[in-house]
């Protein structure tokens, strides 16, 4: 028994290992907000040097010789024609509130196909049947920003390479799937059309981002949340002692 003058502190064994078990969760669930803080911090950064520096050629991108640079979240051109009978259409996207589809549409270029994301697109009532659309056969220049193929926390799979039938639905296709699918080789990544660029959607791309001051506020609730269990349990294991202290 520790003793603390004329009172005993003496949780027992099962209460220290609940208690630290506990606290260390809530530790590092707030270092991930943190993380996730700085993160978000980097990613609208990078955003805003995106619109306002000079487009970088996918094309000459991909002739570079390896290692290539990384081009995440940089401002992007490509040139191509848009495959209209292949278009993509990632399900249960968020715009306001309001449950829809991300348009990709697969842009043939010299060095393989180049996804872009066209946009966002609300599901009609009956979701049996899919948003209407409407893609040019001309030739197109594009800029956007490139970002990485999304990923879910929990990979399920996208089931077969089923082709019968077009626009297709999918959730987080990888880039084998995305190949077997349009039976092509694709570039690795995503083109997210820019907001000035013709026979796109609904294209803000930053709007269902949690800003890092709100992972911050999240952060300050799990230590908070450690602080209190910590008084909690010194206050519960603590009490009077009988001995006369020394």
């Amino acid at each position: 028994m520790k003793q603390l003058g004329r009172f005993g502190f003496t949780p027992p064994w099962w209460a220290w290992l609940s208690y630290l078990l506990v606290v260390s969760l809530l530790l590092n669930l707030g270092g991930w907000q943190l993380r996730r803080a700085q993160d978000k911090a980097d990613l609208l950064a990078a955003q805003t040097a995106a619109a306002s520096e000079a487009p970088l050629d996918i094309r000459a991108w991909l002739e570079a010789p390896l290692p290539r640079t990384d081009i995440n979240d940089r401002a992007v051109q490509v040139s191509g024609r848009y495959l209209p009978n292949r278009s993509l259409l990632q399900d249960s996207q968020m715009h306001e509130g309001q449950v829809g589809y991300h348009l990709w549409t697969p842009l043939e270029t010299p060095n393989g196909l180049v996804l872009v994301n066209r946009g966002w697109l609300p599901s009609v009532a009956d979701r049996s049947s899919l948003p209407r659309y409407a893609t040019p056969l001309e030739p197109q220049t594009l800029r956007g920003v490139w970002r990485d193929l999304p990923r879910p926390g929990l990979y399920l799979g996208e089931g077969d390479c089923d082709r019968s039938q077009w626009p297709r639905v999918v959730q987080y296709p990888r880039l084998d799937e995305l190949e077997c699918l349009l039976q092509a080789p694709v570039v690795e990544g995503l083109l997210l059309l820019a907001a000035d660029q013709p026979s796109g959607y609904v294209r803000e791309w930053m709007s269902g981002v949690m800003p890092p001051a709100k992972h911050i506020g999240y952060a300050v609730q799990w230590f908070a949340l450690a602080l209190a269990l910590s008084i909690i349990f010194v206050w519960v294991n603590i009490h009077r002692s009988n001995r006369p202290s020394e």
